[in-house]
C-alpha cells in the first residue's frame, strides 16, 4: 500500500501523512482528484484509519515523580 511506504518516500519532507498529501498521492498514482475532507472519510470508512496527533508533554514533565 502506497501510504505505509511514507510520505518521504514519495517525495514530502517529513513522513507525516495528513488528508491533504493523501489526496495529492491518490491524484498523482490513479488520476483522481479528491477533496481532502472526503480523503479523511474514506480513510475511516473504508480502513478504519482515524487522526492521530502526538501527545503534548510539557518539558519539564519528571516522569520519574509522576510514577511515585
Amino acid at each position: 500500500m502506497l501510504l505505509l511506504q511514507g510520505a518521504k518516500t514519495h517525495g514530502w519532507s517529513t513522513n507525516l501523512w495528513t488528508t491533504a498529501r493523501v489526496a495529492v498521492l491518490i491524484e498523482r498514482h490513479f488520476g483522481t482528484r479528491y477533496h481532502h475532507d472526503h480523503v479523511g472519510r474514506m480513510l475511516h470508512e473504508r480502513l478504519n484509519w482515524t487522526p492521530q496527533k502526538p501527545q503534548r508533554r510539557a518539558r519539564e514533565r519528571d516522569e520519574a515523580a509522576i510514577e511515585y
